[in-house]
């Protein structure tokens, strides 16, 4: 049965209830657990998080009204369902007000508990799934406004974010980083000669190569067509990082074998270090590492330059 797939939290202070309902429903469940008041029951669902909880009205130490009120708090989700006397109704309304499952009359009857203890579990189960499929749903959002659907790296809007945490934690921490900014050079050629599908498969190339040579720490986002970022944190030893930029224009070299093609392509690289400027704006240091690139191309391209101001 479905309910052997939950917890299941009774509070009954009558022992001979008590003794019955652990009888017919422990088999039935994953765990059972037994509490004789309202307040052991309130400490037991804030220890163990049942799934379902099953509560008498009147008790003793907390009643049962009072107990769901403050399960609710906790969990406006919890289940749970009321045993009540005949007697009791008039309580019926506040118990449907605090937003209880069902209730079962007294004296029990067994397969009406059953049924909706059941019922009760389908509604849990369908809930998670649904929960399950909302947050698959959510991070494929996430993955869409924060990736590039080509290359699967992080695109410019993740890429903005990463430098705010980056630039945040340099000011906190006193560390350093360096901005690579990459441009492929001579890509619309590529596109000219062999079409935007082989583009296509050049641009994911140079992501993967560029994944291959970078430590995990190191953050790799594509900001637009042939252009990538790389940002460096913790170390800005000029050595370091020519040897990053060195690395970084060997993997952009891989040929890419494309039929009986092979295709090469060549990068200019433009470093900013946090360093050789004041400024702690984005678009600043952004532009600093952008113009460095330039006079790389400039210069002939396929080589990097250090950006200052």
């Amino acid at each position: 049965m479905i309910l052997s797939n939950f917890t299941l939290l009774v509070v009954e202070d009558d022992l001979n209830t008590q003794k019955y309902l652990k009888e017919v429903l422990e088999s039935e469940v994953k765990e059972y657990i037994s509490a004789y008041d309202g307040k052991e029951g309130l400490k037991l669902f804030l220890e163990k998080k049942p799934d379902i909880i099953l509560a008498d009205i009147i008790m003793p130490e907390l009643c049962g009204l009072k107990m769901i009120n403050e399960i609710k708090k906790v969990n406006p989700r919890q289940n749970v369902l009321i045993i009540s006397a005949k007697s009791e109704k008039e309580t019926l309304l506040e118990a449907i007000e605090l937003g209880v499952d069902s209730f079962i009359i007294k004296p029990l009857n067994l397969s009406l508990l059953l049924e909706k203890l059941n019922k009760t579990a389908k509604e849990i189960q369908h809930r998670n799934r649904n929960d399950i499929l909302k947050e698959i749903e959510i991070k494929k959002l996430q993955k869409l406004a924060h990736y590039d659907p080509l290359t699967n790296l992080p695109n410019r809007t993740f890429f903005e974010q990463r430098m705010k945490e980056v630039i945040s934690s340099s000011k906190r921490n006193g560390t350093f980083f360096a901005l690579f900014f990459v441009d492929l050079d001579n890509f619309k050629n590529i596109n000219d000669t062999f079409g935007h599908t082989i583009g296509d498969k050049i641009l994911k190339h140079t992501a993967k190569n560029l994944k291959s040579i970078l430590r995990e720490e190191d953050f790799v986002a594509r900001i637009s067509g042939d252009e990538f970022c790389v940002i460096i944190e913790h170390n800005e030893e000029h050595i370091f990082l020519e040897s990053i930029a060195k690395k970084i224009i060997n993997a952009v070299s891989i040929p890419l074998k494309v039929g009986l093609n092979s295709i090469k392509t060549t990068c200019s690289i433009g470093i900013c270090k946090s360093t050789d400027t004041k400024s702690s704006n984005i678009e600043d240091l952004f532009n600093l590492s952008d113009k460095a690139m330039y006079v790389s191309k400039k210069l002939g391209k396929n080589r990097y330059t250090f950006g200052h101001l």
